[in-house]
């Protein structure tokens, strides 16, 4: 892509295809097709992809280009990142109790999985430079923010959590002629440390990971 237009377009296009899978209907947390989700390019951490309950932590892709005098690339690491949506009830004695879903004056907040797209940039880096190859760490910030849920009266109900974990990997490029060409490699891998379990393993995953060059 050589201009920030052919960009946007690329991402529009990507962005389409992000959440493929990620939901499928019926859209409820009770639906066998929601307790495992399918999707594209799912980086599960090393240890629970080597054990048979993640998918695996690294992609490669490789592509031709014809670059002219100091030519650069643009790298885009892009992905979803699991939120954890927990709703928690207040109390009379001023604690909060998770729960699988809350009233609040007709309105339901129900306890769910949630995503976050990220997308992470590198450059320009010279073409000319990666003939040795560099690693570049990429990170994805975890966090947490919580939504106080109120009645029409003032009162709190309750609370909703969102929780997300640190995603951390590496971002390897190399750059070789191949005749008149340059063939510029690009590896991502996960990792990030996770317990081998399914549930550690998808929170601690690049859902949906894919680059941008």
């Amino acid at each position: 892509m050589n201009s920030p237009t052919n960009l946007e377009r690329a991402r529009t296009v990507a962005d389409a295809v992000l959440y493929e899978g990620y939901l499928l209907y019926p859209y409820r947390s009770t639906s066998s097709k929601n307790q495992a989700r399918w999707q594209f390019g799912v980086l599960a951490p090393r240890g629970p992809a080597a054990s048979g309950l993640g998918e695996e932590s690294s992609l490669s892709t490789q592509c031709l280009l014809r670059p002219g005098t100091d030519a650069a690339v643009h790298v885009y690491v892009r992905c979803l990142q699991l939120q954890v949506r927990s709703v928690e009830r207040a109390e009379a004695d001023g604690r909060f109790t998770a729960v699988g879903e809350l009233d609040v004056d007709g309105t339901t907040w129900l306890t769910w999985d949630e995503a976050v797209d990220r997308e992470v940039a590198y450059g320009p880096l010279r073409t000319a430079e990666l003939s040795q190859g560099v690693t570049l760490d990429v990170e994805v910030e975890g966090g947490e923010d919580v939504e106080t849920l109120r009645d029409a009266s003032g009162a709190v109900a309750g609370r909703v959590v969102r929780r997300r974990q640190t995603l951390t990997g590496t971002l390897r490029l190399a750059a070789h002629r191949d005749g008149g060409l340059v063939r510029l490699s690009a590896d991502v891998d996960n990792t990030t440390a996770s317990a081998d379990d399914k549930d550690a393993a998808i929170r601690h995953s690049f859902i949906g990971a894919h680059l941008m060059l």
